[in-house]
C-alpha cells in the first residue's frame, strides 16, 4: 500500500525565567523524512534544532513517550551534546 501521511515532530522548551514566571515556545516543527525514526535519527534532528538554538548545553530534562526509539534517542542526544560541550571547549 502506499504511505499517505508525512511524520513531524513538535520540539518546544519550558522553562522558568528569573521572575518566576512559566514560559514555553515551540522551537521548531521537524518534518520526520526518513521512513523508520531511529533513535539515532531523532537525535541528530533534536541536536539541529538544539544547536540552531543554542541551547544544546542547556537542556536539562526531557519529556517524552515511553516509545523505544526515545530511550535510544534521548542516549544519542547525550552522547551528541557531550561531545560538542568537550569539542567547544579544547583550546
Amino acid at each position: 500500500s502506499t504511505r499517505n501521511y508525512t511524520d513531524y515532530a513538535a520540539i518546544t522548551a519550558h522553562w522558568i525565567n528569573d521572575k518566576w514566571q512559566h514560559k514555553s515556545r515551540v522551537l521548531d516543527v521537524v518534518h520526520l523524512q526518513e521512513p523508520i525514526h531511529s533513535g539515532e535519527y531523532l537525535a541528530q534532528q533534536l541536536a539541529t534544532v538544539t544547536d540552531d538554538m543554542g541551547i544544546t548545553g542547556a537542556v536539562f530534562t526531557y519529556t517524552r513517550d515511553n516509545a523505544s526509539a526515545n530511550t535510544v534517542m534521548l542516549a544519542e542526544y547525550e552522547k551528541i551534546a557531550r561531545d560538542q560541550e568537550v569539542t567547544t571547549q579544547q583550546p
